[in-house]
């Protein structure tokens, strides 16, 4: 879930104009190069997955859409990912381009795009990827919630199927293919991930996103409280060992995950945990350039002062929960605009404004404009 964070931003993955800053492309281009460097010199294999939504929450998809999220996963070096519901925010026709000019396979199991003629020669978008990993078959597998449906403008010619009937049947397609380390990646939340680690014979490992869920092994490293161990461990009715993992969102962390498979494709033994890329990992200067393209096209936008905020407007996750700070502005704000434009016998015709959690997308710290 990097929602378009293509810039670093501060602890609560807003605009970072003071303070620590976290995150950006950037920074997450050289950790990944770095785990790879890593990787290797100590003799093992590497692959780098994207669980989806890397549209959506930032200006630099507000005004840029696909092109800037294509321009720069491009230049990630990313094996595999899968699609996220806010890919469909544009549309199917805002997603099918991005596809079209991806350099990256996009997985997803249980969509039926059969009815819309424009997704049929987008070769990039399959249901599974066989990765050739050192000379063994590596299953990734993508996966996408039905509710996209009632959360992003999906449109009535796609279909989302259940994620665990599908995911089976590719599961006994790529075994017959002789693949035996399986991967799930995709974007259904974190109760769903569980589910599908725990329903999915033979499956070796949960990729997830959706829900922006934060786990760690040991003490937090900074605000993000854990929700879980990294990886989760999840136990099938057989007995088999499945682990599930998230990364929380915004390009503050990269999951690592290590693991050992026996020559039957079987873990047996795992560690890891996400990496805060704080301002230790040092900016690629390439990824930076066109970051730096793209920003200094908005710079009409973003340089011009329009307020400031004295206390810290809560606009994280909270606001999909329950009461929040922002969220109390923007709707005071609302019925604040209609009571001065209202000419009626009353005060207002609009006493009360109600907005929805999750079009509250990012903070506002003190100070900020």
């Amino acid at each position: 879930d990097m929602h378009s964070r293509f810039e670093e931003t501060n602890a609560h993955s807003g605009q970072c104009l003071k303070g620590k800053c976290y995150g950006g492309f950037a920074r997450l281009k050289t950790a990944v190069d770095k785990m790879r460097t890593e990787a290797r010199d100590r003799g093992m294999s590497s692959i780098f997955l994207n669980a989806g939504d890397t549209y959506q929450g930032s200006i630099y998809y507000t005004m840029f859409k696909w092109k800037v999220v294509s321009e720069l996963l491009n230049m990630m070096n990313l094996d595999v990912m899968s699609l996220g519901n806010h890919e469909f925010d544009g549309g199917p026709e805002g997603l099918s381009p991005f596809i079209a000019n991806s350099s990256v396979p996009i997985v997803c199991s249980n969509i039926d795009h059969s009815a819309r003629p424009e997704f049929q020669n987008l070769t990039q978008l399959v249901p599974s990827k066989v990765l050739d990993v050192d000379g063994v078959k590596v299953g990734v597998i993508g996966y996408l919630t039905p509710e996209t449906k009632f959360i992003s403008l999906l449109g009535d010619d796609i279909k989302l199927k259940d994620e665990i009937t599908e995911i089976k049947k590719e599961v006994e397609r790529l075994k017959r293919e002789g693949v035996k380390i399986l991967i799930a990646l995709g974007h259904s939340g974190f109760s769903t991930d569980k589910l599908i680690a725990e329903h999915v014979p033979d499956l070796d490992v949960v990729v997830g996103g959706h829900t922006n869920t934060f786990l760690f092994t040991g003490h937090d490293p900074d605000i993000e409280k854990s929700e879980g161990s990294y990886p989760t461990v999840v136990t099938q009715p057989s007995g088999r060992k499945v682990l599930v993992v998230q990364a929380y969102a915004f390009t503050k962390y990269l999951g690592r995950l290590e693991m050992t498979f026996d020559d039957e494709g079987e873990i047996i033994h795992s560690t890891g945990n996400p990496i805060l890329l704080d301002d230790s990992f040092r900016k690629d200067g390439a990824v930076e350039r066109a970051v730096l393209k793209y920003g200094n096209e908005l710079k009409h936008l973003t340089g011009r002062k329009i307020g400031f905020s004295k206390a810290y407007l809560d606009g994280n996750q909270n606001c999909r929960l329950g009461e929040c700070n922002i969220g109390n502005m923007v709707t005071d704000a609302l019925v604040d605009d209609n009571a001065k434009d209202f000419y009626g016998s009353g005060w207002t015709d609009a006493p009360v404004a109600m907005v929805q959690g999750g079009g509250l997308r990012s903070s506002i710290d003190t100070k900020e404009t």
